[in-house]
């Protein structure tokens, strides 16, 4: 999972992020216990790392040091979903943002530099 099960815009620009916070995260912790016993009864199993963790961790340097460029380089790793390129250079960043705007499924808008 690449992000929380639940929506945290109720967050996004608040400047006391305390009172606001409680409720939010209570439902990602119940969501995420949930949705891990799921997938223990489906035969699955699963952890919960959160993403910041992995930053200052020997995990976090070796998938980025040593199994993401590998992988990425012998394709056993594939970016996806694949990318919606919509033009080059600074000048396409509107024309991104426009798409994006008007609505995308499943892909990613991407300006190549």
């Amino acid at each position: 999972m690449a992000s929380t099960p639940v929506s945290l815009d109720g967050l996004a620009g608040r400047r006391r992020l305390f009172p606001a916070m409680l409720p939010v995260f209570t439902r990602v912790g119940l969501t995420m216990a949930r949705l891990s016993l799921r997938a223990r009864r489906a035969g699955i199993a699963s952890a919960f790392v959160w993403g910041s963790s992995l930053r200052d961790d020997e995990v976090g340097r070796r998938l980025w040091s040593e199994v993401l460029g590998a992988g990425l380089a012998d394709g056993t790793l594939r970016p996806v979903p694949e990318a919606l390129v919509v033009g080059e250079g600074l000048g396409s960043v509107q024309t991104a943002i426009d798409r994006q705007r008007a609505g995308v499924s499943a892909q990613k808008v991407v300006v190549t530099l």
